[in-house]
């Protein structure tokens, strides 16, 4: 029984990013059938980044060594014995994508995980310790990796299952650490073939280190100076160095055509960056094409909340305008939610 649901948790999280290692992975269950995984401490100097806190990032000179702790939980109610294991991942195309199996690159074979096995009981947690060994030749750079927690494999069908959550390893070989930025580049509006209105960021890792990014979309200064949003951008796309991404996120489809000021906050960590740009939405399906997007703070609504308080919204809609709660765009009396969509990435 614990394989079966360990299964659909594992599958669940694989359907949310390309590794299927997420925040959510990282954090302890209980009770819910599922083995999760966790870091147990973040150095003090990383200890309001969001990525460090949930992910191994760091860095490392050739022919030193570096430890993280990791916590394994049994969520399920059956005794099982838990393999531990680094394996390679690697940034291509704005996703993290991870290898088959143990090693696969240089980051997953010089990281060693004791104890290699955890035998835990219902409920039971066990630590374990990961260290990663930089030979002296190894050249810089960033690497990836990922810490995997693996349940025993589903030997009962025709097919073998193994099923397993990890945390994520970004490990700078060299003597200066990595740098993480980026700049968002441009905005362009789209209609689908859905018939839906789709906002397309692009945006530029100009760092040393891959990013992984967050954050949402607004829109003001539409129509009769309504706003829209905030609508959340796609969790799950990692820019490595040097390389861009577009993010698209489709919109409810009765949003008026325009136009309207949209601005995007993308956060990587530490880093947080806002642009804008002025669009107007197709007709039909196609694309408006992209504009420079500028640079600069938050737009009124995105920075004291007032055009979205209660008493905003309620004035808007007593005037006969469109108005925006926190859910999504409020249209004629019904509330219309945003989805976000991945869908292309460039080197």
């Amino acid at each position: 029984m614990v394989r079966r649901l360990i299964a659909i948790a594992t599958l669940a999280l694989a359907g949310s990013t390309a590794l299927g290692v997420t925040a959510a992975a990282a954090q302890p269950t209980g009770g819910d059938g599922t083995v999760s995984i966790r870091l147990t401490e973040v150095p003090t100097d990383q200890a309001e980044d969001p990525r460090a806190n949930h992910y191994v990032v760091a860095s490392a000179l050739p022919g030193t060594s570096l430890t993280r702790t990791v916590e394994v939980r049994n969520g399920s109610s059956d005794s099982t014995a838990v393999r531990l294991y680094a394996g390679g991942a690697s940034v291509v195309d704005g996703e993290f994508s991870f290898m088959a199996g143990e090693g696969g690159n240089d980051l997953a074979s010089w990281t060693t995980v004791a104890p290699a096995t955890l035998r835990l009981a219902p409920g039971e947690a066990g630590t374990a310790t990961v260290t990663v060994a930089v030979p002296a030749g190894a050249a810089g750079g960033e690497r990836y990796a990922v810490v995997w927690a693996e349940l025993p494999a589903d030997e009962s069908g025709p097919v073998r299952t193994v099923n397993r959550v990890g945390v994520r390893m970004y490990v700078t070989v060299g003597a200066a650490s990595a740098t993480w930025d980026f700049q968002v580049r441009s905005l362009e509006a789209q209609r689908t073939t859905a018939g839906d209105p789709a906002v397309d960021v692009l945006v530029e890792n100009t760092g040393t280190g891959a990013v992984d990014l967050t954050g949402e979309l607004r829109l003001s200064d539409g129509p009769g100076g309504v706003v829209a949003g905030p609508f959340p951008l796609q969790v799950g796309t990692t820019i490595a160095p040097g390389a861009s991404g577009t993010i698209t996120t489709v919109l409810p489809d009765d949003l008026p055509a325009g136009p309207w000021t949209a601005t995007v906050t993308i956060r990587s960590g530490t880093v947080e960056r806002v642009a804008s740009a002025r669009l107007t939405f197709p007709s039909e399906t196609g694309r408006s094409g992209a504009v420079s997007a500028t640079s600069g703070e938050h737009a009124k609504s995105a920075k004291t909340g007032s055009d979205t308080s209660l008493p905003a919204v309620a004035a808007a809609l007593l005037a006969g305008a469109t108005a925006v709660t926190g859910l999504g765009l409020i249209v004629r009396g019904r509330v219309l939610r945003a989805r976000a969509l991945r869908v292309s990435r460039s080197a």
